[in-house]
């Protein structure tokens, strides 16, 4: 358990610098530099170089100061100079290069040996507030998926008496894309249903997002509470996962490690301990009223995202931020 205060991190140092996101801390005459992202205000990520090594002075902490690994996704974006002069495994390839799972496997491998990257989960607040701040999943829509964990064993997993559910890393196959994933009625909720499975039956899923980001290899993370773990139930209460959307066909894929970190058995968006492959429901068709008449156009200055609205043509897509769902709206001819 670790407690974050104003003005020092309880376990590893008082703060005694900070350059955006960098922060130098000290316990007696050892000074650390650590990169402190806040997700959300339910998760916080947290890099610092391997080895644990001790400096002498602030200046010779920052010196030392880790890459910026993790950005929030607009800012990756825009690449707003956050890096200092440190070699970053990641800052030879172009931002939105897309690498083959060998190539990220590669990548991430290199980064995991010269950076550690903790992940902070929120269970109370500094006034004993333990609610979970309700957040929109990066993955929003209803879908259907298959699902692979693992390989089938002797003895052991789902054949194991006191194993029922595959907790102990027994495998699971659901080859068929009947099994569903949605966030509906709650944004901030992933519900999973798995059907069909060929071996291995999971038990159902109530997933509450707790935030997304852009991390190491400049993959898109999630971080979930999974509310169904707890009591004699032995798994992972927190999980990290990695998710890519295919650009021509719409599939997500999205991976799973298998304990609370964002490394454990996690190597890319399609290869996890856990792995999905989603695929977006239809959306029911407009109303005959709408489809009958003739659509109108929104004027082309209009077109992008303007904070919560995003413009396209004839479409119109409003996201609440307070109720964390969407709208689509169509613009017809009167």
């Amino acid at each position: 358990m670790i407690t974050i205060a104003h003005t020092a991190v309880h376990g590893w140092g008082d703060c005694l610098h900070r350059h955006k996101r960098h922060y130098v801390l000290a316990q007696g005459q050892c000074h650390r530099c650590l990169h402190l992202l806040v997700v959300s205000p339910n998760v916080v990520v947290v890099t610092t170089r391997r080895g644990g090594r001790c400096y002498h002075t602030v200046q010779e902490a920052r010196d030392s100061c880790p890459e910026v690994l993790n950005h929030q996704h607009h800012e990756y974006l825009q690449q707003d100079g956050d890096h200092n002069h440190h070699h970053n495994p990641t800052s030879n390839r172009r931002h939105g290069e897309q690498l083959s799972d060998e190539e990220l496997r590669a990548e991430l491998e290199a980064v995991r040996l010269e950076y550690e990257q903790q992940m902070l989960y929120k269970v109370k607040s500094s006034w004993g507030d333990e609610s979970i701040a309700e957040v929109e999943c990066p993955i929003s829509g209803v879908f259907t998926f298959t699902y692979e964990r693992g390989k089938p064993t002797v003895g052991h997993g789902f054949d194991d008496p006191h194993d029922p559910h595959g907790r102990d890393g027994g495998g699971v196959l659901c080859p068929r894309p009947t099994s569903e994933m949605s966030n509906c009625p709650y944004g901030f909720g992933l519900n999973v249903h798995y059907r069909d499975c060929a071996y291995g039956q999971p038990d159902q899923l109530a997933l509450q997002c707790l935030g997304g980001w852009r991390g190491a290899g400049g993959q898109h993370y999630m971080a979930v509470l999974d509310t169904s773990v707890g009591g004699a139930d032995p798994g992972p209460r927190y999980r990290c996962a990695m998710y890519r959307e295919e650009t021509s066909t719409g599939r997500i894929h999205l991976a799973f490690s298998s304990d609370s970190t964002c490394d454990t058995l996690l190597y890319s968006p399609s290869d996890g301990y856990e792995k999905y492959l989603l695929t977006a429901v239809p959306a029911p068709p407009l109303p005959a009223a709408v489809t009958s008449q003739p659509l109108c156009h929104f004027p082309a200055s209009l077109h992008g995202h303007w904070n919560a609205v995003m413009l396209d043509h004839s479409t119109l897509v409003y996201k609440d931020e307070r109720n964390l769902k969407r709208s689509s709206v169509v613009c017809v001819r009167d």
